[in-house]
């Protein structure tokens, strides 16, 4: 391979597309985040490489991509979730020196991790995991996305977790399907008290988790990208109409919209309790001994949560940023794309060596 001056890391999500760039002494050069509801087809994913095609003409450019897209019901199975994804990606970047990061087994040509399409699907995690080892040897990763949230162990620079695949994982609970703003919130409660009376709420698609926290006011408007449950206005006061639905009433614009702050409270409380038990059951299942006190290192767009859970156990907490140099203004946005980052980084890391 040739030596390259820059790497640009790609995390192609069902929801999300994700890249980050970076230099040859991985200073953060670019870091860009686009809604991919790749479920209504390929073509805005494509659409979206050709734009960014544009910022990536240097000759000596290496891309490195992960992907997770491939759970979408768009596709039969994985298999083909994996070839169809990278076979679009490989039409934009035509003789563009490519690799695709497949845990274990590090980084594949784009032919080869299609045939070996179990490595490359949603590998994400591994690679985040992977990259920050470099920098800390013992650390519980904790990466809170639009969608799913992962928890990773990492002891002596290794990663611990013995669970690869999704289901795996999921059995683990090392993957949680719970994330900061596309989880709907009857995935998080069933039953919540509202002016100190309980009750059950309306199993519908009418809130999200975005919507509790644009009440909670902890909701970057950039970190929301996807419509709306109703497909109307990411205010305060329509998350609050949407949150009244889930009780079966209606919230009027006249009335004291602080009546549903402590709901919300009450349901984010509940989506970081399901974290937190999650995470004991991962530590648990790879025989890990609380007493060690790992870091716990925050990345994500709900990272601010893993602070939470950092601070309420008195555990170290490290977030992301923190480990990021270049363009101090592209952080936040860099520790929202983690994977991205993450497999830049390790592009060039072996390409370095």
């Amino acid at each position: 391979m040739s030596v390259a001056s820059n790497f640009v890391g790609w995390d192609i999500g069902g929801a999300h597309l994700k890249m980050v760039k970076v230099d040859g002494q991985g200073n953060v050069l670019q870091a860009k985040q686009y809604a991919t509801p790749i479920w209504q087809g390929l073509e805005i994913l494509k659409s979206l490489f050709e734009q960014n095609k544009n910022l990536h003409t240097s000759d000596n450019e290496v891309h490195a991509l992960t992907i997770t897209g491939e759970l979408s019901d768009i596709f039969d199975n994985r298999k083909d979730g994996v070839e169809a994804l990278l076979s679009v990606f490989a039409s934009v970047y035509q003789n563009t020196e490519s690799m695709v990061y497949c845990g274990e087994s590090g980084f594949l040509a784009i032919a080869e991790s299609i045939e070996k399409h179990n490595q490359a699907a949603s590998a994400n995690w591994h690679a985040t995991a992977s990259y920050l080892a470099l920098q800390n040897e013992k650390f519980v990763l904790i990466d809170i996305g639009s969608t799913t949230t992962d928890l990773i162990l990492v002891d002596r620079g290794r990663v611990i977790n013995k669970a690869y695949t999704d289901q795996e994982r999921m059995r683990e609970a090392s993957l949680v399907y719970t994330g900061f703003t596309r989880t709907p919130v009857m995935a998080v409660v069933n039953k919540v008290q509202f002016e100190g009376v309980w009750q059950s709420i309306a199993a519908e698609f009418f809130a999200t988790m975005a919507d509790v926290y644009r009440i909670t006011g902890e909701l970057h408007e950039n970190q929301d990208l996807m419509p709306a449950a109703d497909g109307g206005k990411k205010t305060r006061e329509a998350s609050i109409r949407r949150l009244a639905r889930m009780l079966g009433a209606d919230a009027l614009e006249y009335e004291d919209q602080d009546r549903y702050l402590p709901l919300a409270h009450y349901i984010a409380a509940q989506q970081l309790k399901t974290i937190e038990e999650n995470l004991d059951q991962m530590l648990r299942h790879c025989h890990y001994s609380l007493a060690k006190r790992p870091d716990i290192v925050g990345a994500g767009t709900g990272r601010h949560l893993a602070r939470k859970l950092a601070e309420a156990r008195n555990y170290a907490y490290i977030d992301i940023e923190s480990l990021i140099s270049g363009n101090e203004s592209l952080f936040a946005k860099t520790g929202d794309c983690a994977a991205a980052l993450a497999v830049a980084q390790l592009a060039r890391v072996k390409l370095k060596l």
